[in-house]
This record gives structure tokens, C-alpha cells and sequence, in this order.
């Protein structure tokens, strides 16, 4: 079996076009107080759907793009511990995405999803929370839309607990996130790593993800 995924050993080097927002931690007036989040960077890129050389119907083709949604971070201060004692874990972190695509004509559109991660461990340098949206959607749905135009509001939390928040843009102060119809549009179209061909793509790199049905 043979897999195309360049896109993401693309995506770690592609610094300089990444979506810089506002990281906006929670305040450490001391070490034991410090957040245990930091989010580094949040990014949208478009990708191909992987490829998998196995037997299929001939008729099948690869037909359009992918956006993927990307967000890097890093924790520390986790304080469960592993088989031998030692702490560094964390049982669950959740993201709370809120994007919002402007469109030219009708009305924007307000997606949210929330993701659970389990068993995340400090010393991983890199922890990547992503979502999908399918090449259907994107190009009905995003025909002239610019990944620098999505506005993203994200919540991490650590066991309940609000450890960081993301805001692009930054000068947009509106609570945009908070809107409802009919002022904006609201889909439920954000698909997880594991709802979509990705899944096995780089497997370890990703950390497994909660059930939807029991996530918090």
C-alpha cells in the first residue's frame, strides 16, 4: 500500500504563512501557577485527499481539496502520572474551536466543534489539534473565501479547566462566536482526523482522540 501525505511534513515548515493570531494565556504570577497550555500557531491549508494504492474501482479519482485546520501547542505541568510514577501527563485536553468563514454572498458561516484528547504528554514537544472540512464544502461553500480571512476563536482546556485562548483577528473585538441565527449561518461541517481518510495517516504523531459521545 503506498500513501501520498507530503502535506504535513510541508506544514512544519511552512512558518511564514501561518495565521498568526492573539495566544492569550491566563496570567503566572509564579512557576506553579503558570498555564499549561501555550498555543503557538493556528493555520488553514488545502490538501489533497491521501492516496492509497490498493484495489479499487477504476472509476475512482481523486476530485478536489481538502482544508485542513491546523493548531500547534505545547503543555507542561501535567500532574498525572505514568506506570512508573512519574508525572508529566495530561488525562484530557479539550479544544474548543469557533471559525467563522466570510462569504460575498449570503450569510457567514459560524462553525464549532469541540475535541477531546486524552493521555497528552508534556515531554511531546508538539501536540497538533486539527479538523477537516470536505472538498464538497469547500468548494461550494468557500468559492473565493482566502484562508487569511477565517476568523478563529479557540478554548483549551485542561481537566475542565480554561488554560488558553486563540483570537484571529486580534483587532476584531466582536464576540462573533456568540452569534446566532439569522445573523450568521451555523453548520455542523468540521470533521476530526478521525472521521476522514487522514486517519491513519502519521498515526503516532497524533494523540488519540476521546469519543464524541463521552466527551465533556
Amino acid at each position: 500500500m503506498k500513501r501520498n501525505h507530503g502535506w504535513w511534513s510541508r506544514w512544519l515548515g511552512m512558518a511564514s504563512v501561518a495565521l498568526i493570531g492573539m495566544a492569550l494565556s491566563l496570567p503566572a504570577a509564579a512557576q506553579s501557577g503558570a498555564p499549561k497550555v501555550r498555543v503557538n500557531k493556528v493555520q488553514a491549508q488545502k490538501v489533497v485527499t491521501p492516496f492509497y494504492k490498493v484495489n479499487v474501482d477504476a472509476r475512482a479519482q481523486i476530485t478536489g481539496d481538502w482544508l485542513v485546520l491546523l493548531m500547534e501547542y505545547q503543555t507542561q505541568g501535567g500532574t498525572g502520572k505514568s506506570a512508573d510514577g512519574k508525572p508529566g501527563w495530561h488525562d484530557e485536553v479539550t479544544v474548543e474551536w469557533n471559525v467563522l468563514i466570510p462569504r460575498k454572498e449570503g450569510k457567514d458561516l459560524l462553525l464549532r466543534k469541540k475535541i477531546t484528547y486524552v493521555d497528552v504528554e508534556d515531554k511531546k514537544t508538539l501536540h497538533i489539534s486539527d479538523l477537516y472540512l470536505r472538498p464538497a464544502f469547500f468548494k461550494r461553500q468557500m468559492k473565493g473565501v482566502r484562508p487569511s480571512e477565517i476568523k478563529y476563536y479557540i478554548l483549551v482546556k485542561v481537566n475542565g479547566q480554561t488554560e488558553a485562548k486563540y483570537r484571529f483577528p486580534e483587532r476584531d473585538t466582536s464576540k462573533w462566536w456568540e452569534w446566532e441565527p439569522p445573523k450568521v449561518q451555523i453548520v455542523d461541517d468540521l470533521q476530526t482526523r478521525d472521521q476522514t481518510p487522514f486517519a491513519p495517516v502519521d498515526y503516532d504523531f497524533f494523540e488519540a482522540i476521546k469519543p464524541s459521545a463521552d466527551a465533556k
